[in-house]
């Protein structure tokens, strides 16, 4: 089965090393406005420099797909509990009292 998920992909003038960073920050915040940059640390990529408006799209983008995903995960369970009412467990059955006491370890 193929990966859906891939790793985003950099061109060569978006991809900075950490030790340049101090010293072209006011160049890398202006380049992060037009595209991501990638800082990497020995080689490895670490961190992505990100314009605030791509920021709060991304985010906004991935809370909607969260609560898409929430949503039919309840839709599922319900749907699966409609069709198999047998199966399921009383929440009486299985919710603790005070006077229940946890195992001793």
């Amino acid at each position: 089965m193929e990966d859906m998920f891939t790793k985003p992909r950099f061109a060569g003038h978006q991809i900075v090393r950490s030790e340049d960073t101090v010293k072209h920050f006011d160049t890398l915040r202006q380049s992060a406005r037009k595209h991501p940059v990638l800082i990497t640390d020995h080689n490895q990529s670490d961190t992505v420099l990100l314009d605030y408006d791509q920021y709060k799209k991304l985010y906004q983008r991935l809370s909607e797909l969260e609560q898409r995903y929430e949503a039919s995960l309840i839709e599922f369970r319900i749907n699966r509990i409609e069709k198999n009412p047998h199966r399921t467990t009383p929440w009486r059955q299985v919710k603790r009292t005070p006077d229940d006491h946890e195992p001793a370890l």
